[in-house]
């Protein structure tokens, strides 16, 4: 009897070793597909240029590092031929000015850098006077860019000439950290926002012509947030259900409809990003999900917390191809017993492809020597991605798939 109760004991021992064992290596493969896409991709970029041979400077206007949950990045493909790159600088004053001096020039100076998608080599730059301390770039189609300030929005060739602007009523001393401005994966549609005492003031901008399609008020400041994402058609926000049960959910409209469910979560759904006109991709600190408008879930992943830095910053979209690209950032020092909590930094940018339905590609920080980083894109077919890192425009090239 006990060495059958011994056999037994054994067996179930083995059995449960075997479960563990089992469960240990889907674990770890489904770590591989999670993060290994790129462990045996080459990390050499293309070409690198540094913009500081083109004036950057690194200028960070007082005030603007508290800003999280970014809009937009600073660089973006025209088309799959050329990448643009605009930065600020400030120049000091030829004169000495008095504060109410309403004629004295800015100090402020936008540069535009054109650069060539295979080479890296210019192909255009050009700078202009600026009244904000803040810009930020979006392909439009057709070899096409706009450039969004707090005041304007300017319609430019791929050889940096002025095709139209559009003067946006933006009101006179409203903080620069006010304003917000969001694309929809084409680039032919711009949600401009701001905020005043008077509530949140919308604008729906057509990239084309530039004309605004629709405008509209909500009394409250900062009706539609930071984390707004907009299709051609469609604008998607996340909100409190302030109702039981109590948590929040995500909803979207057609311009002319009424707002409907299309996520509902106790801790939130997170951020969302069109991929497409049917698509929604959402990140929150703890997960992130891809949907379709209809609430089908086409994949759910959990990553550490607070470590999915697309929750904050924009995810980069290629225009003409189902693939997006995301980034993770790790924990850096922090020291528990003292309650001090750590950094989170940069460590990986992945790109997703939806016809193959898997991460394609993975680009490491500390392999490709990416510190402070600034700046994501993808080239409208996909097949590059930019990155900007201590002001120094990195293209790498984006395989066809996994090795």
């Amino acid at each position: 009897m006990l060495a059958a109760a011994m056999s037994r004991t054994s067996s179930s021992t083995d059995l449960s070793m075997s479960f563990t064992v089992r469960l240990l290596l889907c674990l770890f493969l489904a770590t591989d597909v999670w993060a290994g896409a790129g462990k045996k991709q080459a990390q050499e970029p293309l070409w690198r240029v540094d913009l500081r041979s083109f004036g950057y400077t690194g200028f960070v206007p007082h005030g603007e590092k508290w800003d999280v949950r970014l809009p937009a990045w600073p660089i973006c493909f025209i088309d799959d031929g050329s990448v643009v790159a605009i930065f600020i600088t400030r120049e000091e004053p030829s004169r000495l000015t008095r504060r109410d001096d309403a004629g004295a020039p800015s100090p402020l100076r936008l540069h535009a850098v054109v650069l060539d998608t295979s080479t890296g080599q210019p192909r255009a730059t050009r700078e202009w006077p600026a009244q904000r301390p803040r810009a930020w770039v979006f392909a439009v189609g057709a070899g096409k860019f706009v450039v969004t300030t707090a005041d304007k929005i300017v319609l430019y060739s791929h050889d940096l000439n002025t095709i139209r602007e559009l003067s946006l009523p933006i009101a006179k001393g409203t903080s620069v950290h006010m304003w917000r401005v969001f694309t929809s994966p084409t680039g032919k549609s711009i949600l401009y926002e701001y905020s005043d005492h008077e509530g949140s003031h919308c604008f729906w901008v057509d990239t084309q012509q530039l004309d605004v399609l629709r405008s509209w008020t909500d009394p409250h400041a900062e009706a539609l947030g930071w984390t707004v994402a907009v299709s051609d058609q469609r604008i998607a926000v996340p909100r409190d259900t302030h109702k039981p049960p109590y948590g929040s959910e995500t909803v979207i409209r057609d311009l002319d409809g009424a707002w409907r469910v299309v996520c509902s979560e106790p801790l939130g759904c997170g951020r969302p990003t069109f991929i497409n006109e049917s698509t929604l991709l959402l990140q929150s600190a703890f997960e992130m999900r891809l949907i379709r408008l209809t609430g089908e879930l086409l994949f759910r992943r959990n990553v550490p917390p607070y470590t999915l830095f697309s929750h904050y910053y924009p995810t980069a979209v290629a225009a003409e191809r189902d693939r997006f690209a995301v980034l993770l950032g790790k924990e850096k020092g922090g020291v528990p017993l003292l309650d001090i909590m750590p950094d989170f930094v940069f460590d990986q940018a992945m790109v997703y492809d939806m016809t193959r339905k898997q991460w394609i590609f993975t680009l490491y920080a500390k392999k490709a020597r990416l510190k402070n980083f600034a700046g994501l894109a993808l080239s409208p077919d996909g097949t590059r991605m930019a990155v900007l890192a201590d002001g120094i425009l990195q293209v790498f090239a984006v395989p066809e798939g996994p090795p």
